[in-house]
Formats: C-alpha cells, sequence, structure tokens
C-alpha cells in the first residue's frame, strides 16, 4: 500500500483519536447494581440508540428504552423473531410508541446482544436484556461490557445497518 505523507498522517490522527476515546466498563449480573449501571448507560443516549438484542423483556429496561425515544432520541430494534413472538409484550409496546422493530423470519436465531449509542459506546456482553438476566445472585450469571470507541461503535453500527437492511429483517407491526 502506498501512501502519502497526508494520508498517514490523517490515519494516524483517527488511531490518536481513538485510544484516546477508548474506555471499558465491564460488571457481571451478579452485581446487584448491575440493572441500574445498564439503566444509567441507556439513558445517557442523546441522539441514536441501535438495540440488536435476542431477548428483549425487562420492563425497566423496556421503560428507559421508551424514555429515550420519548425524548427524542432515534431508536431502532432488531431482535429475534421467535423470541418477539413469544415474548411480545414489549415488542408491541415498542411498536404501538413507534419504534422501528426489525425480526428476522428464518430458522436461524438473531441471538446478538449489542447496542450502539450516538455512535459512540457499545453496551454488549452475554446478557439479554430480560428478567433472567437482572436477578443479581439468583439469576443467570452474565457479563456485561461498556465500550467506548468511535471505530468500534462504527463498526458495530454498519452490522446493525446490515441487519436491518437484509430482506430477512422487515420493520413488522403484526408480530402474531
Amino acid at each position: 500500500m502506498n501512501l502519502s505523507y497526508g494520508t498517514l498522517e490523517r490515519r494516524l490522527q483517527e488511531l490518536d483519536t481513538a485510544v484516546a476515546e477508548l474506555s471499558l466498563e465491564v460488571w457481571f449480573s451478579s452485581d446487584d447494581r448491575a440493572l441500574e449501571r445498564l439503566v444509567n448507560y441507556i439513558e445517557s443516549a442523546t441522539a441514536t440508540f441501535d438495540i440488536s438484542m435476542y431477548a428483549l423483556t425487562h420492563p425497566v429496561i423496556g421503560a428507559a428504552i421508551l424514555r429515550r425515544y420519548h425524548s427524542g432520541v432515534r431508536v431502532r430494534i432488531a431482535t429475534d423473531f421467535d423470541m418477539a413472538r413469544d415474548y411480545p409484550e414489549l415488542i408491541l409496546e415498542f411498536i404501538a410508541s413507534g419504534i422501528p422493530v426489525y425480526v428476522r423470519r428464518t430458522r436461524v436465531m438473531m441471538h446478538e446482544k449489542f447496542a450502539v449509542l450516538d455512535g459512540r459506546l457499545i453496551l454488549c456482553g452475554s446478557a439479554n436484556w430480560s428478567l433472567a438476566a437482572f436477578q443479581g445472585r439468583a439469576g443467570n450469571y452474565e457479563n456485561i461490557y461498556a465500550f467506548r470507541n468511535v471505530f468500534a461503535a462504527r463498526i458495530h453500527t454498519v452490522h446493525f445497518e446490515k441487519l436491518v437492511s437484509e430482506g430477512n429483517y422487515l420493520v413488522e407491526d403484526s408480530l402474531l
């Protein structure tokens, strides 16, 4: 690859910015404050909030998502069709509120668990946003990462755009 000095300098500046903005917080669902920490991050979204989540059933998390949407944040959700059909309460509430929900109608599971906030922050890990994941020591053993990095967020956003643009994903208003 033959790069000009200016191109190389710009790429190094981008890398410096990415490293300078890098932060990572990790916690586990056995932490009694895990749900509160996640909700605090959700409520920090100011412009965009893209969610790719296999199971999205926790009412406290759902309420935080709805608050962000009603405050003017652009919220979009991609989820698994079977999970949305089997546990439709929050999904139908999101749709009724005007949040676009994209579901995959294939035999292959949409099993991802990440969200991108404002193009800078990724929330991810093993935890679905479900009651089972956030019951302290009585629930599933899960991990949650809050990863702040514009380049990693951009990669996840590109992947999210691919998910919602593929023919298998549709904006649904009649899941059942």
